[in-house]
């Protein structure tokens, strides 16, 4: 019954093996999948506020300082504190003070960048895959393996190991 076992053990791990090698190939498609449909949402949005702002000023009151910001600094990557309070004069949120937009800005800190040109304060959004770590398939293998290993406990993985390669698995790395 134990060789039944370790023999299934054994073609479960041919599958896996497989499966991890056609993942390898498919990761790179799928994290380009995932960027282009999160960036093609983001701009349809950018597009529709943007259209907005040109044709219903009175509507842009209920958007948020910082968005009205962000969405100015998509169609010019940098400016200065005057620059975005004459866009927002013209956009009908007149009276916006120089306090209020370094408030947005500090509070996004997430979403803008800020920099001194001498006594200027320049602003520009921060890229956006900065905060963004890759899936990579061997993290989720650690992961699949920490799970397994919290499961059944260590010793019942080093007879795993044991009856399959016929070695023990203490003091590798993985193991």
């Amino acid at each position: 019954m134990e060789q039944e076992i370790l023999a299934f053990i054994r073609q479960e791990l041919a599958h896996v093996t497989q499966m991890q090698n056609e993942l390898d190939e498919l990761i790179s498609h799928y994290e380009r999948y995932r960027f282009l449909t999160q960036d093609l949402r983001d701009r349809l949005a950018r597009l529709k506020k943007l259209t907005l702002l040109l044709s219903a000023k009175p509507k842009v009151a209920n958007l948020p300082l910082w968005e009205l910001i962000e969405l100015f600094l998509h169609v010019k990557s940098e400016a200065n504190i005057r620059d975005i309070q004459e866009f927002l004069k013209t956009v009908g949120r007149r009276g916006v003070s120089r306090q209020a937009i370094f408030s947005a800005l500090k509070i996004h800190g997430d979403i803008f960048h800020s920099r001194k040109k001498g006594k200027e304060q320049l602003v520009s959004l921060k890229s956006p895959s900065s905060g963004m770590k890759p899936v990579t398939f061997d993290r989720v293998i650690q992961e699949v393996k920490d799970a397994i290993t919290k499961e059944v406990g260590p010793d019942v993985l080093q007879e795993v190991a044991k009856g399959l390669w016929g070695e023990d698995m203490k003091g590798k790395k993985d193991g």
